[in-house]
């Protein structure tokens, strides 16, 4: 696979978590042109983005959404119009780059383990349809916060939106909660292949913040083939302090460092409990950052 773009989502609040990305995505060596997808339209939901990105509005698609009630998520379904793409969540750190990874790879490629417990990514609908397309069907799930594709799944708009609004398809694709059953349920109708690198051949280590426990987190990824090439923290609150954090603090200025911080703080529901174990973690963060500056 070729790839030619990142594409993510985005909106003002999660800023911070985008530039961070988007900074881990360059220490890589990787310069490709990042798509931003817009989570909303409103007036203050967009910010000036860093170099080399740019908003990607999809209007057959955003308006589509917005009008059928669908949860602002789906508006990655324009993704599937597109080719030769990695797709990554705001909430994804950059450890490998990604053109190199993936250039093996043909089709739709997943990379992560959500096989283990398939239970977010379907409906009671999309489930049926899982288990009769294969006695194996858990391998073709994934997270719908990182995927890539050297293809597009459908060839218009007009397609997606027919196999979308089918009447076995509608539960599913045009879910109210999130994306995460509409996006497998589509890949899954549009027949392209699917591959998942922590599984067999690649057998890459898990690539979610929440498997990584203990400060040597490191020592998983010592044969560099099997390295994570990107760590999500999907479902992984910030607010409870694990040593992996500091892989996203490392790409945070000071001051982006504060900002976060006094976010966190407002957020958490008993600030003054965590407030000890957050500043310890924001020390750390800035000697991160000391150091990755210096080095």
């Amino acid at each position: 696979m070729k790839l030619d773009k990142i594409i993510t989502m985005a909106s003002a609040p999660v800023r911070l978590r985008l530039l961070a990305m988007v900074r881990s995505l360059r220490a890589t060596g990787c310069q490709l042109p990042v798509w931003v997808i817009p989570y909303s339209d409103d007036a203050d939901s967009e910010f000036p983005l860093p170099e080399g990105c740019e908003w990607r509005h999809v209007p057959e698609v955003s308006d589509w959404v917005k009008r059928i009630g669908a949860h602002p998520m789906t508006r990655k379904y324009s993704c599937f119009l597109t080719a030769n793409y990695q797709y990554a969540d705001s909430d994804i750190v950059f450890l490998r780059n990604p053109e190199e990874v993936l250039l093996p790879d043909e089709g739709f490629v997943a990379s992560c383990g959500h096989w283990r417990d398939p239970s977010n990514t379907m409906t009671s609908q999309s489930r049926e349809m899982f288990r009769r397309s294969s006695t194996n069907w858990q391998r073709e799930v994934f997270n719908a916060g990182q995927f890539a594709c050297d293809r597009p799944l459908f060839e218009n708009f007009e397609t997606l939106h027919r196999v979308a609004h089918a009447p076995e398809h509608r539960e599913t694709c045009l879910y109210p909660i999130g994306d995460q059953p509409g996006i497998n349920l589509l890949r899954l109708v549009s027949g392209v292949p699917i591959s998942n690198v922590t599984l067999p051949p690649v057998n890459m280590e898990s690539t979610w913040a929440g498997d990584y426990h203990d400060e040597d987190y490191e020592r998983f990824w010592r044969d560099e083939n099997r390295r994570p090439y990107l760590i999500h923290w999907a479902g992984v609150s910030m607010a409870s302090p694990r040593p992996i954090h500091e892989l996203f603090y490392r790409h945070l200025t000071p001051a982006e460092l504060d900002e976060w911080h006094a976010q966190i703080l407002t957020r958490a529901s008993s600030p003054q409990g965590l407030r000890p174990r957050l500043q310890r973690a924001k020390r750390r963060a800035m000697r991160a950052w000391d150091a990755l500056v210096d080095g």
